[in-house]
């Protein structure tokens, strides 16, 4: 989607050793004017290609994994085969393999009876092309956490009627206290590595407690913003144990909104929501849902997430190491974050 734009603010996502220029947006653009949508450049692509040219990084585009990789315990390395754009294949032996697929998995495309018989058109929200395509039709978006949010906003800003299917309950927390409570410490006056140091050091059941503070705080700053969504039928929860949109985001990847404006939009009726229903089937003209009403739609969005970490990882290694390797998920038994490499070295 043209117009994406990060939710983080510029000095959580520094990179190390070359900070992003001082006139850099607080809220990185992917490069698209929001006055005008014009594309004029995939502003944070180019930054990470100027990155990797300047620190003089060995990355190889356009490469996968041929096969499954291999494990020599006696020592202590795999055996990875590559696949080059040229049809050439290379063979590494690394002690280690670092996965750098992102916290979440493949999209998550849920099969509904009658999609063949729509006469619309049906995207994932990782491929949707953007709103101007659509400008005043009907949609449905099944989901509503970021994704489906962000896009019922563009579609709302092309003058389409948008209706959002929330079939549970979403976090939801502004993008204001986002920056003043959970992220406040991370701004242009503190060093981001120092910042990495003392979030990353503090054990389990301590940031479980700051985070449950946390969003109590944040609940206060958003009491008018959440008795609102509350109003119009938007169901709220506050995450784990009351830990809010941290855990969310670190244990599933999803489950959250952090509003730039699309709950004012809902708020004020303008894009609607239907509540605790699951969409039973598709139609000619829409979408049948299970308590027997009907959505009529010319275009459907399935903001419906993301399989998980472990489903990527399996298809890259195989059911025998990923059997071996407990979850990246919630806390261990002292206490520390679970992480996938903790396990993967007792391999």
């Amino acid at each position: 989607m043209a117009r994406l734009v990060l939710h983080d603010p510029v000095w959580y996502d520094q990179m190390p050793y070359l900070p992003f220029p001082e006139n850099w947006p607080t809220f990185t653009p992917k490069g698209t004017s929001r006055v005008t949508q014009e594309l004029r450049s995939d502003k944070f692509a180019d930054w990470l290609e100027s990155y990797a040219k300047s620190m003089e990084l060995n990355i190889w585009t356009e490469t996968s994994i041929q096969g499954t990789p291999t494990y020599d315990s006696s020592s202590h390395t795999w055996t990875v085969h590559l696949s080059r754009p040229n049809g050439s294949t290379r063979v590494f032996h690394p002690h280690h393999i670092i996965l750098a697929t992102g916290t979440v998995g493949n999209p998550h495309i849920p099969q509904f009876p009658g999609a063949t018989t729509f006469k619309g058109s049906v995207y994932h929200s990782s491929n949707f092309p953007g709103g101007h395509h659509f400008k005043g039709q009907k949609t449905v978006i099944i989901g509503a956490c970021n994704s489906a949010h962000d896009i019922a906003q563009e579609f709302h800003d092309n003058d389409s009627q948008v209706t959002i299917v929330q079939r549970s309950s979403t976090t939801i927390i502004s993008h204001t206290a986002l920056l003043n409570v959970l992220l406040a410490n991370f701004n242009e006056d503190t060093p981001t590595e120092y910042m990495d140091m003392v979030s990353q050091s503090m054990p389990g059941p301590v940031i479980k407690t700051v985070f449950q503070y946390a969003t109590g705080v944040v609940a206060q700053i958003d009491k008018a913003l959440l008795k609102g969504l509350e109003k119009v039928g938007f169901k709220l929860d506050y995450g784990y144990e009351g830990t809010g949109l941290s855990f969310k985001a670190i244990g599933m990847g999803g489950g959250y909104y952090i509003d730039v404006g699309c709950s004012k939009l809902i708020i004020d009726r303008k894009i609607k929501v239907k509540q605790g229903q699951q969409v039973d089937k598709f139609v000619e003209d829409g979408v049948v849902f299970a308590d027997g009403t009907k959505e009529t739609a010319d275009v459907v969005v399935l903001a419906t997430g993301y399989g998980r970490m472990r489903d990527k990882a399996r298809e890259i290694f195989g059911d025998a190491v990923m059997d071996k390797v407990s979850p990246a998920v919630g806390f261990t038994e002292e206490g520390d974050w679970a992480l996938t490499w903790q396990s993967m070295t007792l391999i």
